[in-house]
This record gives structure tokens, C-alpha cells and sequence, in this order.
């Protein structure tokens, strides 16, 4: 020790003087340190040996103090708070656990690691082809990028975000893709959701399978799924509903809870909010409608004003509409059928109309059951009924008239407010300004040059022309010819009258041929009279032979001229075409159908009434009537020969009402304004009997999302709700299928919780035994 101290005081004699002479700074193999330096040390081959400590065994270290870490080969500085590794390839936060470093990779590509909170997160790296890769490391390969994007991910995988707030708060959601400020922000649990645009899809917390593209596309939806939106705000305000398909700025922009429905275009079904099955392609289609439903619209604001103002559940529904404008100003009307640009386009609340054809009924405002088929066909019509045309421009100046039927190139063009006409043909009845006419034309003939001209009032047939009837019918004649005299006047006019005298000995007036009857004749006779079924007048100058009446047979086993038999009254059996004698009070054959044709003069009006009836009258008729507006056979009940009207009625569909006058329910086989009384009724249901329900892949609706659903719409899913009920009826096949569904559903929710019931039993029998050990 002693010697140690002697050395000491020799080296510091020797250096004192040179550490005075460099002003107190030191060199090292230098004798002219640098001035800004204490310690210069200068070599060319050799380095600076700092202490070799771990950091870890320095106590109290003071700032700016350096050692080197064997255990890792690392150079260390403190800071004046924690270690920091001097290291030339990374970049290191103050507490060392977040750093980015350069990987120098020998014989491969190098590549950038990321690492936070002392986790590898993502390394960058270029590919074989030499573009940038990034590449996660670690959790469920989700990808995001932006502003708290995914950052309340706890269990979802396979996500993608991009964009501030993208996906924000999605916890448990998988297969998400969300691009934009702030969409699916607020998706949960939500999976296979995809959001392109600023606010998509932003409050979806558990809606599946939806797909949005565009700024605020389905923006409040919450658990709404397999919805589609693409466009600006497209199903913005959209909750709960599924299964839509938006294309379109503000399509399907309020419906809140409506599914099934498709929008394309610019505020197409902008208004709808619960209605489902609503079809509207072209800007502004059906944008009015909110609640009605299966509506069809295709077109430049086809259907636009639908709905508007409407008091009742019916107004408004049933429309189709394909052609831009076509039903445009339609609020309240239903049912109601248009093709075409402007097709029914200023129709209010006109019901049952088809217009097929640019500018079809263009004009019509209300009114019911017109039908045209055309290009401007009933184009001036406003108000009138039950018209039916067909052809360019048919009726095309028409505007009250009602039940016209017109068939052909501008038939009836010129016709402004005539009613009950029927023009056939091209240009028929063009210049006819009146009503009740008949025309057969092809051209715009008057009535004295029309092939065929008649008046429906006067009972007037006029043929311009040569007429030939060659039919075959059955108990049918081949010209039929009535004359009826108003009361109280006289007229030996004949109904058939055949003039041609050509000269004489020539000419024959009227000829009839038939297999049976050549001519036939009859006088139904009022008063008591005398009357002639058949009477023949014939003259002559003397020595002619003239014959009144001249009948000829031949070529059979019994041929008679004419025959007879007393005044056609028969006290007897009645037989008509049978070979031998009638069965029955009245037998009638034929070799082919109608046997029998009980037919009315018209074909708006009752015919072929049976009455049978008690000597008191009282009894029952049958009877086809065309006069209703669904033509129909009707049985009338009569008491004492009052009339208790319609009691059945059966449409030519073959649809039977029972105390229903007429209109029977539309799709229905069998109507009924009244009770039922039977010992059994059988219904064939048309859908799958829910024993689904009781399969393992069934999926039961979790009790608290059951309480969820009838808190919310006061009805279990599934059951339709009251308003439904009252508005539509219910389809028995259907409710009992869906009823029996709930049954089931119900049996697996008391299973379920007599399964929990047990095991609370259990775990209270443990407590009870534990709780006994206890005392």
C-alpha cells in the first residue's frame, strides 16, 4: 500500500504540470486536445474500453452515465429515468417498449420491424417482384389503418379498416371491410359487413352481410341485414330492415324498418319507411310511397306522388307502374296497371286503369276499370269508366265518355265525350260524335258506308253491304230479326223483309234452307185474336198457279211438306232431337254442346233465368248476369214472389260467394258474408309444417331479443300484427302453420329453462348441504 501511494504521487507530479498547460483539458496520444473537449483521446488502432456492467446492477445511476451490457453485447445510456439502448438500426419510445427497427437480413430481403407495448405488430418488406408488402404479425390478420380504427378489437379476426374511426368499436365482428371516416364505427359484433364511403354502414352494431358504398350509404343502420346500398345517403336512415337493394344518391333514403324492397335511381323510394316488397327503378320513382307495400315503379318518377294523402290501407296500393312519369301524380288510386313514358301520368285516385303504351290515358284523373292499349290511346280521357281500347290513338280525344270499346288504328279518334260505342277496325267510327253506335270499318266511313253501322239504343243493325251467314251452331238461328213497337202503337212492318223484283216471274224475296226447317214461322199473339204462325199470300192473273205457303220434302223414309201438330201447344212430353219419345216432360239431345241456349239480346245484361218457384211464387231463380262488374251466375231467393235478393253468386273463374251480391274476394275459391257452420274443415297447408323447428341447425331466437321484438312491435315475429290482421284477414293455412311454429318454439324455450330450473335445483341442494355443514 505503501508503494501504491508513492507511484501515485510520482504520476500526478509528472502530469500536473501538462494538465495546467492544457487549461484543464486532457489528451490522450494527442498533446493538443481539442478545445471543446475535458477528454481528447486520439489512436489509429485502438479503441476506448468503457465499464462492462449490467444495467441492472447499478444503483441510483446519474444522467449521461454509459456501460456495456454483456448480456445482450449492447451499449447503454441513462437518461435520467430509464436505460436507452444505443442502437443505429431502431427507433425506441422513453420506456424502450415501443420501436421501430432496420432488419439487415444476409441472403434475403431486408425488411422493417414495427413493434408496441413489446409486440410485433407489422414488418414491411418489398415482394419478389419488388413492390411493398405489409405484412401483420400476430391477433386474427385484421388490418387497420386511421385514427382509433379498430381499437376496441378484442376477439374479431379478418377485419379491415381504413380511415379515421373505421370500425372503432367492433369487438367481436369478423370479415369486415370498412373504408371511410368513420365506417361500421359503430359495428360490435356485426360480420361480412362491407363500407366504402365517409359514415357507411357508421352505427351497424350487429347487422349482417350488409354492403354499402357511398358517403352516409346505410349510415343508421343498427341490425338490419343482407342489404345492399351504393350511392350518396342510400338507406341512410335504414334500422332494422333486410334484404333491401339501394342504388342511387338518397335511395330507400328513410326506410327505417321496410325489407325486400329495391330502389334504383336518385331518390327512388326516398319516403319509404316500413313498407316491404316495393320495386322502384328511375329517379324519384314511387318517392312518396312510406308504408305501402308490393308496389312497382320503373321509370323516371313513375308513381312518384303514390300514396299521398291517403285514409285508408287500401289507397294506393296494388300500382305498377314502367315508363318514366308513368302514374306521376297517382296519390290515392289502386290497382291500377301503367307501361309507357306519361302512361297514366296525371291519374289522382282513379283505380282499376291498365294504360299500356307512351301516353296511354295520360290525362285520366279518376274514375275506374279503363282500359287502354296503345300509343296515346284515351289519351284526353279524364274522368269517365269501364272503356276499352286498343290501338294507336283510340279514343285518343275522348274525355267523359264511359263503357266504349274501341279496336283499331285511331277508332274513334274524333269521339270527345260519347259513351257505350264500339268501333272495330282502322279508323272506325273515326268522325262518330255520338253515343250507343256500332261500326265494323276499316276506314273512317260514316254511317251509310260502314260494312256495319248499328244504334244500340234504337236497336238498330245496318249492313252496307252484302251479308252471308254460313255457321254451324246448335239450337242457335243464322239471322235473328226482332222488331219491338213502343206500347201502345201499330206496325205490320216485318221483322226479315226481302225485296228483289226483277221482273216478272223472277226473284225470290226471302230463301231459307236448312237441314230440317227451310223457313220457320211464329205469331206470339196478346189479345184473343187471331194469329198465324206462318203466313204465305201469293197472286196471279188467272190460270197461274199460286201457293201461299209451299213446303217440299224429300229423299227420306217419311218426308212431309209441312207439318202440323194443332197450335204448338203440347199437354204432353216434349222431345227435340232425341230418335224416340222423350222420358221425361221435357228431353232434349244434340250431338254436340249447348244442349240448350238461354241467351240475352245484349252482353251487358241478366240472362238465361231459371225460376223455380212454389204456386205461391215462392222459390229461387237462377240467373247469368252481365250487368255487375264481375259477370257471374246468381241465385235469387223470392218469398211470395218478393225478391230476398242475392244469396250465391259463382264468377266465371268459377269463385262461389255465399251472401255476397257480387265482387267476390279476389284469389279466393269460396267467399262468405256470414257464419260457418260444419263438423270439420281440412286445410291443406301449401308451405313446410314447422317440425324445422325441433332440427339441430335451428336457430332459436334468444329469449331477450324475443322480449326485444315484442316490446318493440307488441307481436311475436313472425305473426302478423292487429293492423295487419283487421286490414288483410288472416290465411288459415298459413296461421296455423305459423302458430304451430310458435307452439314448437315455445316447447324448446320450456325445455331449455327446465333445464336451467334444474340446474339451479342442483346448485341450491349443494348450498342447502353446504349451508347445513355450516351450522
Amino acid at each position: 500500500m505503501q508503494r501504491l501511494r508513492y507511484s501515485l504521487a510520482i504520476l500526478l507530479s509528472c502530469l500536473l504540470p501538462n494538465l495546467l498547460l492544457a487549461q484543464q483539458n486532457v489528451g490522450i496520444g494527442t498533446t493538443t486536445p481539442n478545445s471543446s473537449a475535458m477528454l481528447d483521446i486520439v489512436s489509429t488502432t485502438k479503441g476506448v474500453l468503457i465499464p462492462r456492467a449490467e444495467t441492472s446492477a447499478i444503483s441510483s445511476p446519474v444522467a449521461g452515465l454509459i456501460v456495456y451490457q454483456p448480456s445482450d453485447n449492447s451499449v447503454y445510456y441513462h437518461n435520467g429515468t430509464v436505460w436507452q439502448k444505443l442502437s443505429g438500426g431502431s427507433i425506441v419510445d422513453a420506456d424502450g417498449d415501443t420501436r421501430v427497427t432496420a432488419l439487415n437480413a444476409t441472403g434475403s430481403v431486408d425488411s422493417i420491424l414495427f413493434e408496441i407495448d413489446s409486440q410485433k405488430k407489422l414488418v414491411l418488406k418489398r415482394n419478389p417482384a419488388g413492390d411493398l408488402m405489409m405484412e401483420p404479425i400476430g391477433g386474427g390478420l385484421n388490418t387497420f389503418h386511421g385514427i382509433d380504427a379498430g381499437q376496441s378489437l378484442d376477439f374479431g379476426s379478418f377485419n379491415s379498416g381504413f380511415g379515421a374511426f373505421a370500425l372503432k368499436t367492433n369487438q367481436n365482428g369478423n370479415f369486415n371491410t370498412g373504408i371511410g371516416y368513420e365506417s361500421l364505427t359503430g359495428n360490435t359484433g356485426g360480420a361480412m359487413n362491407t363500407a366504402l364511403g365517409a359514415s357507411s354502414l357508421s352505427l351497424n352494431s350487429y347487422g349482417n352481410f350488409n354492403t354499402a358504398n357511398g358517403v352516409s350509404a346505410l349510415q343508421l343502420n343498427i341490425t338490419g341485414s343482407y342489404n345492399v346500398a351504393s350511392g350518396f345517403n342510400a338507406l341512410r336512415t335504414n334500422s332494422e330492415g333486410y334484404n333491401n337493394t339501394s342504388i342511387g344518391a338518397n335511395a330507400l333514403w328513410a326506410n327505417t324498418m321496410g325489407s325486400g324492397n329495391v330502389a334504383a335511381g336518385s331518390k327512388a323510394l326516398y319516403n319509404n319507411t316500413t313498407a316491404n316488397g316495393n320495386v322502384a327503378i328511375g329517379r324519384d320513382a314511387l318517392g312518396s310511397t312510406t308504408t305501402h307495400e308490393h308496389l312497382v315503379a320503373i321509370g323516371d318518377s313513375a308513381l312518384y306522388f303514390n300514396q299521398t294523402g291517403f285514409t285508408s290501407a287500401v289507397d294506393g296500393e296494388g300500382n305498377t307502374a314502367v315508363g318514366s312519369r308513368a302514374l306521376l301524380k297517382n296519390t290515392i288510386g289502386s290497382y291500377n296497371t301503367a307501361f309507357g313514358w306519361d302512361a297514366l301520368k296525371n291519374n289522382i285516385n282513379g283505380t282499376y286503369h291498365t294504360a299500356l303504351g307512351t301516353g296511354a290515358l295520360r290525362s285520366q284523373q279518376d274514375g275506374f276499370g279503363n282500359t287502354a292499349v296503345g300509343v296515346q290511346a284515351l289519351y284526353a280521357h279524364t274522368t269517365g269508366n269501364a272503356n276499352t281500347v286498343v290501338g294507336l290513338e283510340s279514343f285518343g280525344s275522348n274525355t267523359f265518355g264511359s263503357s266504349n270499346i274501341g279496336l283499331g288504328w285511331r277508332s274513334g279518334f274524333n269521339n270527345i265525350i260519347g259513351s257505350y260505342n264500339i268501333f272495330i277496325g282502322t279508323q272506325a267510327g273515326n268522325n262518330e260524335l255520338g253515343s250507343n253506335k256500332l261500326y265494323l270499318e276499316n276506314s273512317s266511313a260514316d254511317a251509310t258506308q260502314a260494312l256495319i253501322y248499328g244504334e244500340f239504343d234504337n236497336n238498330l243493325l245496318r249492313v252496307n253491304g252484302n251479308m252471308e251467314v254460313n255457321i254451324y251452331a246448335p239450337a242457335k238461328p243464322g239471322v235473328r230479326s226482332i222488331i219491338q213497337a213502343p206500347s201502345g202503337t201499330y206496325s205490320d212492318v216485318p221483322g226479315v223483309y226481302g225485296e228483289n223484283i226483277i221482273d216478272d216471274y223472277y226473284g225470290i224475296g226471302v230463301h231459307g234452307k236448312g237441314g230440317y226447317y227451310g223457313v220457320v214461322g211464329e205469331a206470339p199473339g196478346t189479345s184473343t185474336g187471331v194469329y198465324t204462325g206462318v203466313r204465305g199470300v201469293a197472286s196471279g192473273l188467272s190460270g197461274a198457279q199460286t201457293y201461299g205457303v209451299y213446303g217440299e220434302a224429300s229423299g227420306g223414309s217419311v218426308n212431309y211438306g209441312g207439318y202440323f201438330v194443332g197450335n204448338g201447344h203440347f199437354s204432353g212430353a216434349l222431345g227435340i232431337g232425341i230418335g224416340g219419345s222423350p222420358s221425361e216432360q221435357l228431353q232434349i239431345f244434340a250431338t254436340d254442346d249447348p244442349t240448350i241456349l238461354i241467351q240475352s239480346d245484349g252482353v251487358d245484361e241478366v240472362s238465361g233465368k231459371l225460376a223455380m218457384r212454389q204456386s205461391n211464387l215462392t222459390g229461387v231463380d237462377m240467373f247469368y248476369d252481365g250487368q255487375s262488374s264481375a259477370d257471374a251466375i246468381v241465385f235469387e231467393t223470392f218469398i211470395n214472389g218478393t225478391s230476398q235478393g242475392r244469396k250465391m253468386t259463382m264468377d266465371l273463374s268459377g269463385n262461389v260467394g255465399i251472401g255476397i251480391t257480387e265482387n267476390i274476394a279476389t284469389g279466393h275459391k269460396l267467399s262468405v258474408n256470414g257464419k260457418i257452420a260444419c263438423t270439420e274443415v281440412r286445410v291443406q297447408p301449401q308451405n313446410e309444417w314447422p317440425d324445422y323447428v325441433f332440427a339441430e341447425d335451428y336457430t332459436l331466437m334468444p329469449l331477450d331479443e324475443l322480449k326485444s321484438s315484442i316490446e318493440a312491435s307488441n307481436h311475436l315475429p313472425g305473426i302478423p300484427s292487429a293492423k295487419e290482421v283487421q286490414a288483410e284477414g288472416i290465411q288459415l293455412g298459413d296461421m296455423q302453420i305459423r302458430m304451430m311454429e310458435k307452439l314448437e318454439e315455445m316447447t324448446l324455450y320450456i325445455l331449455q329453462l327446465n333445464e336451467e330450473i334444474k340446474t339451479l335445483k342442483q346448485e341450491n341442494l349443494k348450498q342447502a348441504e353446504v349451508l347445513a355443514k355450516l351450522k
